[in-house]
């Protein structure tokens, strides 16, 4: 009877050990796709905010549609059992934006987005940073949009640099918001011909874009961005934003 009790005890301590043990791996693998989803959700957020950033600040007949912020609500769309190809749609203040990409390496991802509102589209991508216009129709539009040049105002830079690096590096994402209020602008010594210089600052950053004055398809906006204790610099060429080096202290 002694060595059926204690039989039974041992049996219940590795129960009891087991069932605890798969209880913390699942907790833990809980978490770990928690957190994988919530970094996938800002991710999107991001890109919408994009999006529509990029809309107001090269149409003006859709800027006026569009407030200060705007609260997304939506999430994942893909088909169920569709592997290798993502889907996400996010609805706020009569904007939709739809996000599509493909399930490849970070350094080759490509996300293709749509915004719509109220007679207007607006297709584009989002790649290492950089958004891009591929089409855009209104019937709101006074005149037909314009084609949009390779020289990119220094605002225009200075802002897709900050957006590739709240993007691409999680310790700086806390110290940008999504509307800094930014002061500064042309720094270029007087009597200097040839080469630019434009100095931003806002939310404790201060942004530094060069240039030399060259023909448009050999323009290179080198970009510096410093904040307590980072330093990021990349360069713009065309329609490429390339980071060129990330430092932290």
């Amino acid at each position: 009877m002694r060595k059926t009790g204690v039989i039974l005890l041992a049996i219940g301590l590795i129960v009891g050990i087991v069932v605890g043990y798969g209880s913390a791996f699942y907790q833990a693998e809980v978490g770990k796709t928690s957190e994988a989803s919530t970094g996938t959700e800002k991710m999107m957020l991001y890109l919408c905010d994009s999006a529509i950033f990029y809309v107001k600040e090269h149409h003006a007949d859709a800027a006026e549609n569009i407030p200060a912020h705007i609260s997304w609500s939506g999430g994942r769309t893909t088909p169920e059992g569709l592997v290798g190809h993502e889907t996400y749609v996010y609805e706020g203040d009569g904007w939709k934006t739809t996000i599509e990409y493909n399930v490849v390496a970070p350094e080759n991802m490509v996300y293709e987005l749509t915004a719509e509102y109220e007679g207007i589209t607006w297709k584009g991508t989002v790649s290492h940073g950089l958004t891009s216009e591929i089409n855009y129709d209104s019937t709101q539009a006074a005149e037909p949009p314009k084609s949009i040049t390779i020289i990119l105002e220094p605002e225009k830079v200075r802002d897709e640099a900050m957006l590739y690096i709240k993007s691409r590096h999680p310790d700086a994402d806390p110290l940008i918001p999504y509307n800094i209020s930014w002061s500064g602008g042309r720094a270029t010594p007087e009597g200097l011909v040839g080469h630019e210089t434009h100095v931003y600052t806002g939310n404790e950053w201060t942004v530094t874009i060069e240039w030399n004055v060259v023909a448009p398809q050999y323009m290179t906006y080198k970009i510096t961005a410093e904040c307590s204790g980072i330093n990021w610099t990349g360069t713009v060429h065309g329609c490429t934003l390339t980071e060129t080096s990330y430092q932290t202290s």
